[in-house]
């Protein structure tokens, strides 16, 4: 089983690298048949089509800017004025008797 796993593992390796650990299991017809059709091609690159660059557009509020904008809406100090406020009258100067 080992034996024909790593005969299967050297084939792969040779035909997609070009080397392999087990070169001695394959044979001479085999390295040959892959060496020819592998050749020394190069990768063909394709030209980038060249940048085209749009306006600018207006910067978009900031995390923080957008977080100040929903405490300042939702957060804001009460409307009433202390004169609405009742006074609690001190201890002291409840008049006795």
């Amino acid at each position: 089983m080992q034996i024909s796993v790593a005969g299967e593992i050297a084939i792969y390796e040779y035909d997609c690298k070009g080397t392999s650990r087990r070169e001695d299991m394959l044979t001479d017809s085999f390295r040959q048949e892959c060496d020819a059709r592998r050749g020394c091609k190069q990768p063909v690159r394709t030209a980038r089509p060249a940048q085209q660059w749009s306006a600018p557009v207006a910067p978009r509020p900031t995390t923080l800017e957008r977080i100040n904008t929903d405490v300042a809406t939702t957060h804001q100090p009460p409307r009433s004025s202390r004169l609405d406020i009742p006074r609690i009258t001190p201890v002291a100067e409840i008049p006795r008797g």
